[in-house]
């Protein structure tokens, strides 16, 4: 994704989530973004969706996981604002993008 473009998803994303009243105290966003990330499964499904757009049941036979359990990770990574489901798939947001980017050693 070009610099420019990512730059105005982000703007996008923020004021999104701002008038959703998504954004918590810093000090319990930073506790939700750590309890999504301590577990490694999430860290793998952050990193198999990348730059993609992914549907639910692609997540789904890539790990072999039973529904509820995906959708607990999901559900988990979504509340620390890591990834945002739209329609039946899923992709990261910024916040995401940047975890990958700035965190996870690369290959």
């Amino acid at each position: 994704m070009k610099k420019e473009d990512m730059q105005t998803r982000k703007q996008k994303w923020f004021k999104k989530i701002e008038e959703e009243g998504k954004l918590l105290d810093p000090k319990e966003d930073h506790s939700r973004g750590l309890r999504a990330l301590q577990n490694p499964m999430r860290r793998e499904v952050l990193k198999f969706i990348g730059e993609n757009t992914i549907p639910f049941g692609k997540i789904k036979s890539h790990f072999n996981l039973d529904e509820s359990s995906l959708r607990f990770h999901l559900t988990m990574l979504e509340q620390a604002l890591y990834i945002e489901q739209i329609n039946n798939d899923w992709r990261l947001t910024p916040r995401g993008i940047g975890y990958l980017k700035n965190v996870e050693p690369r290959n």
